[in-house]
């Protein structure tokens, strides 16, 4: 799976309870470098993603999107946060559904 890092910038920035501004005020980074990264026109620079993990209390896989498990590559926060978003979105018979459909999911992975 390609990672998106703007979007995952984005992801963590929104996490942590920054707006683009505050980040940018935060950080000493114009705001429109921010808004360039978050959308994939430019690459942060090292030192920079440095400056954000440190930050985030996280670690630069983390700020990307990823973490490493075993050499595979998986989603995290950001993920986790994307399906917490839509699951709110849901009315509640609707949330149950899913609730019931993630669980046969997870039976069906541990009966492999």
């Amino acid at each position: 799976m390609e990672l998106n890092y703007g979007e995952a910038l984005k992801q963590q920035r929104k996490l942590n309870g920054y707006t683009q501004e505050q980040l940018a005020n935060k950080t000493g980074i114009i705001q429109a470098n921010i808004s360039y990264w978050e959308n994939n026109i430019y690459t942060p620079s090292i030192d920079f993603c440095v400056q954000l993990a440190n930050l985030y209390n996280i670690s630069l896989d983390e700020l990307i999107g990823r973490d490493t498990f075993d050499g595979a590559v998986v989603i995290t926060k950001y993920v986790k946060s994307e399906i917490a978003e839509i699951y709110e979105k849901l009315n509640r018979q609707n949330q149950m559904m899913a609730l019931g459909y993630l669980t046969a999911l997870l039976e069906k992975q541990i009966n492999e």
